[in-house]
């Protein structure tokens, strides 16, 4: 996998060159899913061998900005499939009482 040369990656308990939010990286730089915000100079999280930390970009698809303005829409889907799923639930019981 080729990376850019200015990416970063830091191994877990090193000390934090800039603020802002860290991205967890398997062995193979792609992302867990788990992120941290670290300010300039305290320790990043620990993590397991061979996981990595990688300073996320403040703008383009890295964006925490662009994972916030999804959450809404995830949250209105959830919301919906549940209420959707107790209706169902609620019908079914009124078909069976006869």
């Amino acid at each position: 996998m080729l990376q850019k040369p200015d990416v970063q990656e830091f191994k877990p308990w090193e000390r934090a060159p800039t603020s802002g939010y860290y991205r967890l990286l398997n062995g193979f730089g792609r992302p867990t899913g788990e992120r941290a915000f670290v300010q300039r100079g305290n320790l990043l999280p620990s993590a397991p061998r061979p996981l990595r930390w990688r300073l996320m970009d403040s703008a383009g698809e890295n964006s925490t900005r662009h994972a916030a303005n999804v959450g809404p829409q995830i949250t209105q889907f959830r919301l919906t499939d549940v209420a959707n799923s107790a209706l169902a639930t609620h019908d079914s019981h009124l078909i069976n009482v006869g």
